[in-house]
C-alpha cells in the first residue's frame, strides 16, 4: 500500500533509509532535500489552474516532511524525524543539525538526502547538475580522531568551486565523504579529515 502511494523519489528516499536504518539503533532522522517532491508539485498547481480538484493524497504527499512521516508510521518510530532544505546549503545544513543532534545526547543520526530532477516547468530553476539519487550515512558522536570530519563556514569574498566533476552539490559532498580526500570546499563550506 505504501509503494503506492510514494513516486520514484519517495521509494529511492525509503530504500536507502531502510537500508542504513537496519544497522543503527532508534534514533533521530533527518530527510534533506533541496526541493522535496516538486514533480506532484506541478500535478496539484496544473489540476487548480485547470479548475480541477486537488488530490488530497497527492497533496498530503507534496510536502516537504511526507516521506519521513510515511518511514516513521510504517516503521512505528516515535524518534524526532526532520524534514530539512536549505537550498544550495541542504547538506551542510543537515550535518549541522545532526550535530545539535547529538549534542543534545541522540547516539547517533541517520542522515537521508535524496533529489529528483526539476520537473521542465521548473528547470529554469536548476542551478546545479540534475541527477536523481538519494543516499544515506549514519552520524555519530566523535570517539577517537579517526573517521573525524570537521565542517567551517567559510567567510570569503572569493566563491569556491561549486560543483566537483559535474555533480550536485550532495554527491560532491557524499563523494568526499566516502573517499580519502582530505579536504573539500564547496559553496562556502570547509570539509576536512582529523
Amino acid at each position: 500500500m505504501t509503494r503506492r502511494r510514494l513516486n520514484r523519489i519517495g521509494r529511492s528516499a525509503l530504500q536507502v533509509a531502510y537500508a542504513a536504518h537496519a544497522n543503527v539503533l532508534l534514533c533521530p532522522v533527518i530527510f534533506a532535500s533541496r526541493y522535496g517532491d516538486p514533480e506532484r508539485s506541478v500535478v496539484m498547481l496544473s489540476a487548480w489552474a485547470n479548475r480541477e480538484n486537488l488530490s488530497p493524497t497527492a497533496f498530503r504527499m507534496s510536502v516537504h516532511n511526507a516521506i519521513g512521516a510515511i518511514f516513521s508510521i510504517e516503521r512505528g518510530d516515535t524518534e524526532n524525524y526532520i524534514a530539512l532544505s536549505a537550498g544550495l546549503d541542504t547538506v551542510p545544513c543537515s550535518l549541522v543539525e545532526a550535530n545539535a543532534l547529538l549534542a543534545d545526547g541522540a547516539p547517533a543520526v541517520l542522515l537521508v538526502v535524496y533529489e529528483d530532477p526539476l520537473p521542465v516547468e521548473y528547470s529554469g530553476f536548476a542551478d546545479a547538475a540534475q541527477i536523481a539519487h538519494a543516499w544515506a550515512c549514519k552520524v555519530v558522536p566523535v570517539t577517537s580522531a579517526i573517521g573525524v570530519i570537521s565542517l567551517t563556514k567559510i567567510v570569503s569574498a572569493v566563491e569556491p568551486d561549486a560543483h566537483q566533476a559535474g555533480l550536485p552539490e550532495d554527491l560532491a559532498v557524499l563523494r568526499f565523504l566516502v573517499g580519502s580526500e582530505p579536504t573539500f570546499d564547496a559553496l562556502g563550506w570547509h570539509y576536512a579529515r582529523a
